[in-house]
């Protein structure tokens, strides 16, 4: 055997391994959201008619995300609704996005000048080692962030056909088969990215990065009218972001709760430098489900580090910029596109500061950069086996890391105590954590993880005596009006996902019978506080909702419904129940009301068991006319 065959063979059993780690280890664990997207398709396993609108449906981003929803959907109508089965799904998925970033990086290492054979290789190591990465297992294994993988996905394969496009546009003849890859990449990958996450939008300047490191001087006349669509792109976004600039930040400004715009977007410089640390020295030391802990800057000196990293960021920019337009350089490219990679999420939009699924695909160029480094570090000291060796040996601990961290993720009880004692200052670690000795009879210790929130969060005030509700409830302890007397005194919604979690995590104990000693005029005083503060948004009313009408207190229930409904909230599901709430409480002129709107959305949700209860609901209203 040659010395790259034994190298393969290698990487390929590291590759094995892992690949075995992913799918054997995977448990029933639901994490973050995941509640919130996938439950819903429970119901297909009982009324598979659901599928169309469940999948369509969908509230996550801007377009719903059909296409990701849709694949959640064909797993529970072929295997059942299993966790298992989603995560089992996503390592598939996983398999074959590596795959599609060992194409594209051989188009890269091929642009480059380096030769057949060593481009081949170098792919296989950017493939094997972006593959077992330990920053990616959060992606594989949170079942939700299928999303992200989706979106990925479309925008390697989107990377893919527009690279092997411009390589054809370049031969004699080939020019029609070139440009009908160019327009799969753009009218068929993009749209079925942004279905899938609304950051596939950023297959388009990553396409341009291509464009301009590696066919900028192609002289063609296709060429040319490549170069026309993407100055033409760059103008209209220019202009569009001039023009509506103010009215962009005016609303993403609207949801940010305890930082500005301009104070996230530099806390995302420093995080970028940590992620940039996962990826190259991962350690699970550094584990946590949860990153709320994250110090906002808030200027360019507090913390200093900020300054910092906003000059190394402008310098490696600046650098890379040159090194793309003059040498054509993939190591400068791969550092470009993980920035770019960055540039949606990590900047000034209002969303949790940081997530390590965001790295997915940015990581790819990270990768390549740091094989193609290895790749001329062998070339300069002529020492092919000992830079294979280093390489292997990084990539077998960096494969133990993915495989321990793997463990973690599917052994609840040991990631959440690692995660809080890796994050003692994260509140959703320790709330986590307080939960969990709750669940297991420690109240008291419970406790005093809680009330430590309330003091390093005062904003978390009222969404942690939620949690404290539960604990207390879940150990037998009685609930009355008096405990609940601090929502109508001290309230401050602070952050509603806390709130939203805690109501959940109340009704799933009312409704599993392990919360019986809650007084009823203690939920009647919890929703009253909530209906008296008018910033409560729609989810938190919903959830209000559906606590109330677990624990019988239906008129409650019915009034956070119709507020939810009101602002826009609820699915047709939940919104023919409410219309069959006020039916049987003789509300019968809110029913009305809601007659306009409900009938264009259950005519349209194709589903003939709602259409049939909702029409016996109308005809009873009708003989009460």
């Amino acid at each position: 055997m040659t010395k790259s065959s034994i190298f393969v063979a290698t990487l390929g059993l590291l590759a094995a391994c892992f690949l075995t780690s992913l799918f054997v280890l995977p448990s029933e664990t639901s994490y973050l959201d995941d509640e919130v997207n996938l439950a819903p398709l429970r119901s297909l396993e009982e009324d598979p008619s659901q599928f169309s609108y469940l999948v369509t449906n969908n509230q996550s981003g801007l377009f719903g995300r059909s296409v990701s929803m849709a694949s959640f959907g064909l797993d529970v109508l072929f295997f059942d609704f299993s966790y298992w089965q989603f995560k089992v799904t996503n390592s598939v998925i996983h398999l074959v996005n590596s795959i599609l970033v060992g194409l594209f990086s051989l188009l890269l290492f091929a642009w480059y000048g380096i030769s057949k054979q060593h481009s081949r290789l170098l792919a296989i190591c950017t493939s094997v080692f972006w593959f077992v990465l330990p920053i990616h297992i959060s992606t594989v294994m949170y079942p939700v962030q299928r999303m992200a993988q989706f979106s990925a996905m479309f925008m390697l394969l989107g990377l893919v056909f527009y690279g092997c496009g411009r390589n054809l546009m370049l031969e004699v003849g080939r020019q029609r088969v070139g440009v009908c890859l160019i327009a799969a990449a753009l009218f068929i990958c993009l749209p079925l990215g942004l279905l899938s996450k609304e950051n596939a939008i950023l297959l388009l300047p990553l396409m341009f990065l291509v464009e301009i490191t590696f066919f900028r001087r192609d002289v063609s006349i296709s060429g040319k009218g490549i170069r026309f669509f993407w100055g033409a792109w760059v103008c209209i976004s220019l202009i569009f972001l001039v023009f509506f600039w103010k009215e962009i930040v005016g609303y993403i400004s609207v949801d940010y709760r305890e930082r500005t715009p301009y104070q996230s977007l530099l806390t995302q410089t420093r995080i970028l430098f940590s992620y940039l640390q996962e990826i190259i020295f991962s350690s699970n030391s550094r584990f946590g489900y949860f990153h709320d802990d994250v110090e906002v800057s808030k200027n360019l000196f507090e913390p200093i580090q900020t300054l910092y990293s906003v000059v190394a960021i402008i310098t490696s920019l600046a650098i890379c910029t040159y090194f793309v337009l003059s040498r054509r350089s993939v190591i400068a490219f791969g550092i470009l596109f993980f920035f770019v990679g960055h540039a949606l999420e990590s900047s000034i939009l209002p969303l949790e500061l940081y997530f390590e699924h965001r790295n997915y695909l940015p990581s790819v160029g990270l990768v390549v950069a740091l094989i193609l480094s290895g790749y001329w570090i062998a070339r300069k000291i002529k020492s092919e086996a000992l830079v294979a060796l280093f390489f292997v040996g990084y990539l077998a601990v960096t494969a133990f890391i993915s495989v321990e961290r793997n463990i973690i993720w599917n052994s609840p009880d040991v990631g959440i105590a690692l995660s809080e004692m890796n994050h003692p200052e994260s509140p959703r670690s320790a709330a986590a954590f307080a939960i969990y000795q709750a669940d297991t009879g420690f109240y008291e210790s419970s406790l005093r993880y809680l009330t430590n929130i309330q003091e390093i969060k005062p904003s978390l005030y009222s969404a942690v005596e939620v949690q404290k509700l539960y604990a207390a409830c879940v150990n037998r302890y009685p609930i009355t009006e008096d405990h609940v007397t601090a929502f109508s005194t001290e309230f401050n919604m602070g952050m509603p996902q806390y709130f939203n979690h805690g109501l959940s995590l109340l009704k799933g104990a009312i409704e599993s019978g392990r919360c019986t000693t809650i007084e009823p005029s203690a939920l009647v005083a919890l929703s009253e506080s909530f209906l008296a503060n008018e910033k409560v948004p729609a989810s938190t009313h919903e959830r209000m909702g559906e606590l109330m009408l677990a624990g019988n207190q239906i008129g409650q229930g019915v009034e956070h419904l119709l507020l939810a409904w009101e602002m826009g909230r609820l699915d047709v599901r939940s919104s023919i129940l409410l219309f069959e709430l006020l039916l049987s409480r003789e509300q019968y002129d809110r029913a009305r009301m809601m007659i306009k709107n409900l009938d264009p959305m259950v005519d349209g949700s194709d589903i003939n068991s709602w259409q049939v209860i909702y029409a016996k609901a109308k005809e009873y209203l009708d003989t009460v006319e």
